[in-house]
């Protein structure tokens, strides 16, 4: 008997193939422990699911080509700071002092995300963890802060906690996302607004635009950086011109990705109201499919190769051309 998932990342490579990582229904939030699913509806044989069991919590996938002439890989970050590309033998790497519960951890939290800017790769997460890959093949790169000057002192931060627990010292500094159009230009989001830029050399804050955590980023071009998170946010702009709200649903509402495809901006909301958004000029609607049901669970959106996936918690569609279809997981009942 199979053990039914819960869907938590996904990332597509592309039309036909996408990586989701799962983990068995009732788990509870990190533990280490993820179904490695991939689909690959061009494979030639009857089966189109396979997976590989991976022994951390998953927070992030991305596709990432390790060196000059390799082959493009997904390569995922766990809450613990493990790095695993994930290609026989599967090589790991370690992000010294991140975690909570690693041996090396220094306390100031978990990671959230994982992303290749130019040619390397840059992981974020809590209390201020800001990282660089480095040299090496797959399994001996280093890993180091892009700037020591944002991390959160655990120890300040408890005192405040006593003294002052409304503070701004005693919040807990969370960056969600971390992406860029170049190594000279890489956007870092997070909480009550958040927006940094990193020039290569240091990190500058760009006036807040909004007090909602910011937990997503979209680099269309060098012009068109767009940003979305809680309270139905959606940012655009650029470190130049600074960003600007194009839309805010007024709702508790969070959009957790987003992308374009098709000349149209696309995004997950996953919560209040939960389901598959557009935003066309200047306002934002629910995607009619056609599916029955339509889309109601939704926390990923990536456009590759001419198709637009949508995952959820347990739902996964594709649009391809005109036509919306919904794909099922061999371990969960289908959506019908």
């Amino acid at each position: 008997m199979t053990t039914p998932l819960t869907f938590t990342r996904a990332k597509a490579a592309a039309a036909d193939f996408l990586c989701v990582a799962g983990v068995p229904d009732g788990q509870e939030p990190f533990t280490p422990f993820t179904r490695l699913c991939r689909y690959d509806a061009g494979d030639a044989g009857p089966v189109k699911w396979f997976y590989d069991d991976l022994q951390v919590a998953v927070t992030s996938i991305a596709r990432f080509t390790p060196a000059p002439g390799a082959p493009t890989s997904f390569c995922v970050l766990s809450a613990e700071g493990d790095v695993v590309l994930v290609r026989p033998p599967f090589p790991r790497e370690k992000i010294p002092g991140a975690g909570i519960t690693s041996p090396d951890a220094e306390r100031w939290g978990r990671l959230a995300r994982l992303r290749p800017v130019g040619d390397h790769l840059y992981a974020c997460g809590d209390g201020g963890q800001v990282y660089r890959r480095v040299g090496g093949d797959f399994g001996a790169g280093r890993w180091e802060h892009l700037d020591r000057s944002l991390l959160q002192d655990p120890e300040e931060r408890a005192r405040a906690l006593l003294r002052a627990p409304s503070s701004p010292a005693a919040e807990h500094k969370v960056f969600y996302c971390v992406d860029g159009p170049r190594e000279d230009e890489i956007y870092v989001t997070g909480t009550r607004g958040t927006i940094l830029v990193w020039d290569g050399a240091t990190f500058t804050a760009l006036p807040p635009v909004t007090a909602a955590a910011l937990v997503s980023i979209f680099v269309e071009d060098e012009k068109r950086i767009w940003i979305c998170g809680r309270e139905g946010t959606l940012l655009r702009g650029n470190r130049r011109e600074g960003f600007r709200a194009v839309a805010v649903s007024g709702r508790r509402q969070m959009f957790t990705s987003i992308t374009r495809h098709d000349g149209r901006i696309y995004l997950a909301s996953g919560a209040n109201p939960r389901g598959l958004f557009t935003y066309e000029r200047g306002s934002l609607r629910r995607v009619s499919t056609g599916l029955v049901p339509e889309i109601e669970d939704a926390h990923t959106v990536d456009s590759v190769g001419g198709a637009l996936w949508v995952v959820g918690s347990k739902d996964i569609v594709r649009l391809e051309g005109s036509r919306w279809e919904r794909i099922d997981h061999v371990d969960n009942a289908p959506i019908r």
